[in-house]
């Protein structure tokens, strides 16, 4: 009887293993096509879910650890952080889980605002780890310390990851974040030391390509040039970069590359490289050589370089091209810098004939305030200051900003001095709430000329006094 009974257990055990084995196969397909998917479907993600936990509680160890870190995997991707710790923080006292468990439990304690616990986590699951494991550890710890701040720590975390994990991929990119944070540690002669190191290295082993290494130097190049203002720097990373773009479209850092060049020429302050940049970018889209996701910034980047050369015609015509290529809510925003290139270049009728183009509903408040700014500008040009003033109304109508709002008034209240409407300007001033006006050196001043207008020699004075006080104090 004993016997039998015992026989029978075990084969209930046997059957109940196979199913959480058959539970845990399944979950896992769901799981690999709810990740796979460009479109997530939630309700798969669920019952990826509800499957490995079915195939936790019924799987021995073998079974349920993996299904267990797949399983926090998966409520941490379903946002359900909680219900994640609950499974991941256990894991953390079995051998088998608990790398994994530490690495995806870092994730929601930085995003929680806790990264000093994240960090524990990781270097508590690094004890006596080596491999690949290692790698991934190291370098997600490295990370966390970079956005702590704490430099030294990081760079520290990738010297240690090829010692941990030799011939692992990830040593080699290691290799090179430890020489682009030696420049933001302020040691950007150790940088350069650590890269030369790296291409002895290279070819020594050839751990990694050539091509990479020219990358990885005007990257690190770039970083020093941004944190000096050097322009021979911007211009060494300039020439690094662009080869490796030109030489290698394919390259593993091609779009990488490509968008460090898209900043530099947007941001460096020397004439011929922004012409030279000019030139390469307008290229590059000719040739349709950027890569989608990028030919936005692209063509935004071509736009910026031609204002900045003073080519305003040109700045508008690349914006406007620009906003025939983009979204919706992007297309507004683009037609008012086309808008407002037209203005600083006096192309008048051109700016004109963008206001149909452009919805003020569309646009967010700082762009709102530019908008009415351009429209006024083109009134007041055209010799229509109190057209001028109308624009400015209308913003202080339209703006939830009560400091914007005050400025327009002030704006309007001015130009309707300039174009003699006394009776407007007054308005317009008075509608200045008293709080805002008091502390306003410019809407006193406003109100001087308004009282000289009208003879009120006593408010003349009064206004100036205020202003002058104001200031005194600023």
């Amino acid at each position: 009887m004993g016997a039998g009974v015992s026989a029978f257990e075990g084969e209930e055990r046997q059957t109940k293993e196979l199913s959480a084995r058959a539970r845990y196969g399944l979950a896992w397909s769901l799981a690999k096509r709810y990740e796979d998917a460009a479109v997530k479907d939630a309700a798969l993600l669920e019952k990826a879910i509800t499957e490995m936990r079915s195939a936790v509680a019924g799987g021995q160890a073998a079974i349920r650890l993996p299904a267990s870190v797949k399983l926090g995997h998966l409520l941490v991707q379903a946002g359900r952080d909680e219900e994640a710790k609950a499974v991941l923080y256990p894991l953390l006292e079995e051998a088998g889980g608990r790398q994994q468990a530490a690495y995806l439990l870092s994730d929601i304690e930085e995003r929680r605002g806790r990264t000093a616990l994240a960090i524990s986590l990781l270097e508590k699951a690094l004890h006596g780890v080596r491999g690949e494991a290692a790698a991934l550890l190291l370098a997600r710890l490295a990370e966390l310390q970079e956005k702590d701040g704490n430099h030294e720590a990081a760079i520290r975390a990738y010297e240690e990851l090829p010692r941990r994990a030799p011939g692992v991929e990830l040593a080699s990119r290691a290799a090179f974040d430890r020489a682009r944070l030696l420049v933001k540690a302020g040691r950007p002669a150790d940088a350069l030391a650590a890269l030369d190191e790296i291409g002895q290295e290279a070819e020594r082993t050839h751990f990694v390509p050539p091509e990479e290494i020219i990358y990885w130097r005007g990257r690190i190049t770039l970083a020093i040039a941004s944190e000096s203002g050097s322009v021979e720097g911007y211009a060494a990373a300039e020439k690094q970069l662009r080869y490796y773009v030109e030489r290698f479209p394919a390259g593993r850092y091609a779009r990488d590359a490509l968008e460090l060049l898209i900043q530099l020429y947007v941001h460096v302050e020397d004439e011929g490289l922004r012409r030279s940049g000019g030139a390469f970018i307008e290229d590059m889209l000719e040739k349709s050589a950027v890569p989608g996701e990028l030919g936005g910034d692209a063509r935004v980047a071509h736009a910026k370089i031609k204002a900045a050369l003073g080519d305003h015609s040109g700045a508008a015509r690349a914006y406007r091209k620009s906003a025939a290529q983009a979204d919706a809510a992007r297309k507004h925003v683009l037609l008012l810098a086309a808008l407002e290139q037209y203005v600083a270049g006096g192309f008048i009728e051109e700016a004109r004939g963008l206001f149909p183009g452009i919805n003020p509903a569309e646009i967010g408040e700082a762009e709102l305030v530019r908008y009415y700014s351009a429209a006024a500008e083109i009134e007041r040009s055209g010799g229509s200051a109190g057209a001028a003033a109308e624009a400015f109304m209308r913003l202080a109508g339209e703006t939830r900003d009560e400091a914007v709002r005050m400025n327009a008034l002030v704006a309007a209240g001015e130009l309707y001095l300039e174009a003699g409407a006394l009776g407007q300007a007054g308005s317009a001033l008075a509608s200045v709430p008293r709080e805002r006006s008091q502390t306003s050196v410019r809407y006193h001043l406003a109100l001087a000329r308004l009282r000289y207008a009208e003879g009120d020699g006593g408010g003349v004075c009064a206004a100036a006094e205020a202003a002058l006080r104001l200031a005194a104090t600023e």
